[in-house]
């Protein structure tokens, strides 16, 4: 996939926004759906960002054809049943941390992408700022930074 013209949907309104679509756009990748459960919310993001299609029902985002890869930026205790919804319509996955609530239902994401064929991966996007560059983990285990 590298290289493609990637169409995201984010399911989020708040991090998604603020920091994965101007993120995803940096890349020339199209955002072309927003989710969030607030009609008002979600109607205002995608015209302030000027994204074509807003749903209220992360569902109705997954199934969309104008849609290769849903972005999951919401509270972690829905991140496994988006994502599972998001691998069963065919789309690849980039999931904010915690990927899942516990390692059974992270286990049963990765299957179902493996088994689907497409990625599943967490989104680690600030592992290279300074703050976090400067952390070094001694052999004590303690963190310096």
């Amino acid at each position: 996939m590298a290289n493609e013209q990637l169409r995201v949907g984010v399911i989020g309104t708040g991090f998604g926004t603020a920091v994965h679509v101007p993120a995803f756009r940096e890349e020339g990748w199209e955002v072309t759906a927003i989710c969030a459960r607030t009609p008002d919310k979600v109607k205002k993001a995608a015209a302030d960002l000027g994204i074509p299609h807003a749903f209220t029902d992360h569902r109705d985002l997954v199934q969309s054809k104008d849609v290769d890869v849903v972005c999951v930026v919401t509270p972690p205790v829905a991140h496994a049943q988006q994502a599972l919804d998001a691998i069963a319509a065919g789309k690849h996955v980039l999931c904010e941390k915690p990927f899942a609530m516990n390692i059974a239902e992270a286990r049963k994401v990765r299957d179902a992408a493996k088994a689907k064929g497409v990625t599943a991966m967490v989104a680690h996007e600030f592992r290279y700022t300074p703050q976090r560059l400067q952390a070094v983990l001694l052999p004590s285990g303690v963190v310096r930074i």
